[in-house]
């Protein structure tokens, strides 16, 4: 049978309709397996780094440059060290928790309560006390040899306060200059710890293990607030693959966990960087217990950080083709939203009656965020709390770390600021 030329030409333009059809939809088959490879390097890091490329794609989107990081994420020696010194001052009886799902993995979790650190240190002989600094009253810590020179606890002491990262000052006590350990400025009546608890879940970036958080459990522990810290999935001793659902699910197993102890409104989820946008999903999803939120040097969203991040466009192509690597297939919840903590605050119901406490900071010359993502997600909690109250951290030109990988409460002024909203609130 004849055809017209016409005909012909429609039925060519079909086929080739059909084979770029076909081409365009293997082209973005095959981005999203690259870019999802990154995706899930960059976002689960310690839960996906299990091959050498991996520390390549770390190093493009930290420097911007091709690089190949060199030194280790974690040593495991170092790591494995301060595990074990960690569960010498852990809460007596703490447990690893079950997440829920069918897989029931197991995550693994430390608390700590500010009575038992304290009397740990009384068993080290160290002695509490009041002490004039820079022409200020502060509390702290007289080692051993100050209060009882033939004790054998000194060197403990002195480790104790190394693996803590606290290094001694010069003080006066009655006139008189010694050497001792600077308590962190608090609100608290440190003698009440036990009758007025508050506990701070704090939530870590998955770049690193809850065992390298020695410091934020110090400044806590010292100041009187017990304090609860964990790995998700695949992050050390927790098991699992990790994925967005299968994180928020261990969230929740561990936020319940601290709810059997702690009334909600005296519970602070506090997160770093992606720590805090996994606590945004436990904030909203508990907001009317009238639970707490801290964030430090957070994003609004994982699509607006790799847009932000990322060697000659990589970070554009991989929020446009990796997202959906981050997620769980099984989201019958649909819970997943690819860690956009400023969709899941617009989602809040507006109530400007509810008495929780927000508690945004950032810190300036914080080039590794998108800029002004502390201002978005003010600006998405408007109307839905009673206040928020939002703290700059002062990036120092002498300091090592960056603007980003420094916790803001390491600066005494800023943590001066945070301690101050840290109350305990009666039911």
């Amino acid at each position: 049978m004849l055809i017209s030329t016409s005909q012909f030409q429609g039925q060519q333009q079909s086929c080739i309709t059909i084979a770029y059809n076909a081409l365009c939809k293997k082209t973005k088959k095959i981005a999203q397996a690259i870019f999802g490879y990154f995706a899930r390097i960059l976002v689960f890091q310690l839960g996906a780094m299990d091959s050498k490329g991996s520390v390549c794609v770390i190093g493009c989107f930290e420097t911007g440059k091709p690089v190949y990081r060199k030194d280790k994420v974690i040593d495991p020696t170092r790591l494995n060290e301060g595990k074990k010194f960690l569960e010498k001052w852990k809460e007596e009886g703490g447990e690893d928790v079950k997440a829920t799902g069918q897989t029931k993995n197991t995550i693994h979790t430390m608390s700590f309560k500010a009575s038992t650190f304290f009397k740990k240190f009384e068993g080290l002989k160290a002695e509490r006390t009041t002490c004039t600094f820079n022409g200020e009253k502060r509390n702290c810590l007289l080692p051993p040899e100050a209060t009882d020179k033939e004790t054998k606890n000194t060197e403990d002491f002195e480790k104790a306060l190394q693996k803590f990262g606290v290094s001694f000052k010069t003080v006066k006590i009655n006139d008189i200059e010694c050497k001792a350990a600077l308590l962190p400025e608090t609100n608290r009546e440190l003698e009440k710890t036990e009758e007025e608890p508050i506990c701070i879940l704090h939530t870590h970036s998955p770049g690193r293990s809850m065992c390298m958080d020695r410091k934020v459990i110090w400044l806590h522990l010292a100041a009187g607030y017990d304090i609860t810290v964990w790995d998700p999935r695949g992050t050390e001793g927790s098991v699992g693959r990790a994925t967005e659902k299968g994180i928020y699910l261990d969230a929740e197993a561990v936020y319940q966990q601290v709810k059997n102890k702690y009334a909600a409104q005296n519970i602070y989820l506090s997160g770093f960087c992606q720590g805090a946008a996994i606590n945004a999903h436990l904030f909203k999803a508990h907001i009317d217990e009238r639970v707490n939120f801290v964030a430090h040097n957070t994003f609004s969203s994982m699509k607006a950080l790799f847009e932000h991040q990322g060697y000659c466009g990589l970070g554009k192509l991989t929020a446009k083709y990796g997202l959906e690597a981050l997620k769980d297939s099984d989201d019958t919840d649909a819970i997943q939203d690819g860690f956009d903590t400023q969709e899941k605050f617009k989602n809040i119901k507006e109530k400007k009656s509810r008495t929780n406490k927000v508690i945004l900071i950032d810190t300036d010359k914080d080039y590794f965020v998108p800029e002004k993502s502390t201002e978005v997600l003010e600006s998405s909690l408007k109307d839905k709390v009673e206040s928020i109250k939002r703290i700059t951290n002062v990036h120092g030109p002498t300091e090592k770390k960056s603007a980003h990988a420094l916790p803001p409460y390491e600066n005494e002024a800023t943590w001066a600021e945070y301690v101050k909203h840290l109350t305990y609130i009666a039911k």
